[in-house]
């Protein structure tokens, strides 16, 4: 097998592949550890790339891991929602029936064979493997790699020596714990963090292109020493998926999809803000409801119930990722809480559902972030600070006025053209074509 990788390197050269190209549908290989059934945003935002990438006659395979390999039994979950059924056919997982179970002698060749040995190298170990199988049987005209984590792009590396193939890694989160914003940056143990600052520079310097899901995570990336100084560096935003619209006026739904629990000051500052828009609207006692979907419901109704508005509120389970799309539809104003950072340098993959669906958001996030950059750019809703309870209680208002005057729609942003899956294909293969022409 590894003869037969050789000689497709040697018979599909970069421009051996524009000819086949030509003649063809163009055809990557991705590699995305994490992918449904995994149920997670990275898994949910790769998974809708690759639709938008099919639905434009792109030829895409798959290659992802066991959800066990990485979280272990147990303890992750699964969405089998059927807006994934279409993606079978080409994805293809690795680490199943034990094949994730490396004794530490293979571990540790793995990780000095790749400089992995801080990132997963049973994962890097595993996708190198399958890699080579799939780009045996047949040629793809560029590899596309997704962190979290930053094991992909190990292998994207290790393909793009073997193989010389174009090769564009994609970054939606930070690559270490020592990028992520204050007060959250790790520094973690002097080794681990030398390794992933290492593999990072070397994804940069190798990579044909590397693309960010906003300009903030780019720059927290390629600022100082690891500048890239070669190569392409775009911006491939998330994409926004949406099931149709629909227009509430019996009553004034407030969603939030996620824990309240996860994001501390800034779920506090969004209750005590709905608490005090209702004291502040009493007509709107009998219209409006906060809808929290995925937020359990034991803290939120206790909560409730000593505020003495049970029933303005109602707390359901987590949902599949579908039936939240039809949980957005069916809303008037969409709410959104980023932790509570210095700097939002993040693109929060629930805001692109919701400008999509074209709903008024409300964001609770920082002053100097993405959220509010979009905002000042394309309009979509109102940003608030962690503590300014009242502020999230005037923005309720000036949404609710809005929707007894039926005008709502005068909130809806321009994100939801840019952000839309056939927009974003092409901006992506835009990128795909540009490395192979290179």
């Amino acid at each position: 097998m590894e003869q037969h990788g050789r000689q497709w390197s040697r018979s599909y050269g970069v421009a051996d592949m524009n000819e086949q190209s030509v003649r063809r549908a163009l055809r990557i290989l991705c590699i995305s550890p994490r992918f449904p059934p995994a149920a997670s945003a990275e898994a949910f935002v790769s998974a809708k790339l690759v639709l938008a990438l099919l639905d434009a006659g792109v030829e895409v395979r798959v290659l992802t891991a066991s959800p066990t390999v990485e979280f272990g039994p147990g303890s992750y979950r699964e969405d089998h929602s059927l807006i994934w059924d279409r993606l079978g056919p080409s994805v293809h997982m690795v680490g199943g029936d034990g094949q994730g179970r490396f004794g530490g002698l293979r571990k540790v060749h793995s990780a000095l064979k790749y400089g992995a040995l801080f990132t997963h190298p049973i994962l890097v170990d595993m996708f190198c493997a399958a890699a080579r199988d799939l780009m045996a049987e047949q040629e793809f005209d560029a590899v596309y790699t997704r962190s979290h984590p930053l094991a992909a792009h190990l292998v994207g590396l290790h393909l793009k020596r073997r193989f010389g193939s174009p090769w564009i890694a994609n970054f939606n989160d930070c690559a270490y714990g020592g990028l992520l914003p204050e007060p959250f940056r790790q520094a973690g143990p002097l080794l681990p963090t030398l390794s992933h600052v290492w593999a990072l520079r070397r994804v940069l310097a190798n990579a044909d292109a590397v693309t960010f899901c906003c300009e903030r995570l780019a720059e927290a990336h390629l600022r100082g020493g690891d500048r890239r100084k070669n190569g392409l560096v775009r911006i491939i935003p998330h994409i926004g998926q949406a099931v149709g619209h629909k227009d509430c006026r019996d009553s004034f739904v407030v969603l939030h999809a996620g824990n309240l629990s996860d994001f501390g000051r800034g779920g506090s500052c969004f209750l005590g803000g709905f608490q005090r828009f209702l004291q502040g609207h009493p007509e709107a006692k009998s219209t409006a409801m906060l809808k929290m979907v995925g937020a359990g419901g034991g803290e939120v109704a206790s909560w409730a119930a000593e505020h003495g508005i049970s029933h303005n509120v109602v707390a359901t389970p987590r949902v599949p990722y579908e039936e939240s799309l039809r949980e957005i539809a069916g809303c008037s104003v969409a709410v959104l809480i980023e932790a509570p950072v210095k700097e939002g340098i993040f693109f929060p993959s629930k805001l692109a559902d919701y400008l999509c669906a074209e709903k008024p958001v409300l964001a609770i996030s920082p002053a100097a972030g993405t959220v509010s950059d979009m905002f000042s750019r394309g309009g979509g809703g109102i940003r608030v600070d962690y503590d300014d309870t009242e502020g999230a209680a005037r923005a309720l208002g000036r949404f609710y006025e809005a929707w007894r005057e039926n005008r709502l729609s005068h909130w809806a942003s321009t994100h939801h053209e840019v952000l839309a899956p056939s927009r974003v294909a092409q901006r992506f293969v835009d990128v795909i074509r540009q490395c192979v022409k290179s």
